[in-house]
């Protein structure tokens, strides 16, 4: 999911000018209208930061090598993304129940 956060926030330009280029198409669909709105990038920027530290633990506790520390810093790398994030408490406990 991160990659296609990322992807999406790579073409942000392009896709922003896209509901502007065909604004007198009618045939455009209203949900394509979102990408020229502010709190759609900005939400994804926010989510695309959210689930960066599950993506760093899960690629780093694919390697065969790993070790319980390994796994104990993932969760910890985890907790700190988390615990900086609006939301925080929801984000912690989710990861807390683990």
């Amino acid at each position: 999911m991160h990659k296609y956060f990322a992807s999406l926030l790579r073409v942000r330009s392009a896709l922003e000018d896209f509901p502007y280029s065909y604004r007198s198409d009618t045939e455009i669909p209203d949900k394509l209208r979102v990408l020229d709105k502010q709190p759609f990038w900005s939400g994804l920027e926010v989510a695309q930061k959210v689930i960066r530290p599950l993506c760093i633990a899960s690629y780093h506790l694919q390697r065969d090598e790993n070790t319980l520390a390994d796994a104990l810093r993932s969760f910890g790398d985890i907790y700190t993304g988390f615990a900086n994030r609006d939301r925080a408490d929801t984000l912690v406990m989710c990861v807390e129940e683990r």
